[in-house]
């Protein structure tokens, strides 16, 4: 059963390179604007998460 396991893993390592670098592909081809836009989710999105995990550490 390892191999299996081993095997899967490589697949996934695989695929997330694929994903990886579709994203930097994809990235590249977005204007000025668009980038700004994507940056101001994710920077919203990490913020969102930093905020949950202080709370979560505070309630301790």
């Amino acid at each position: 059963m390892p191999t299996v396991v081993a095997v899967n893993q490589g697949m996934e390592v695989s695929i997330m390179k694929q994903q990886l670098a579709v994203r930097r592909l994809s990235w590249h081809a977005l204007s000025d604007e668009e980038k700004q836009e994507r940056l101001a989710e994710v920077r919203l999105r990490h913020q969102v998460q930093i905020e949950r995990e202080a709370r979560r550490l505070r309630q301790r």
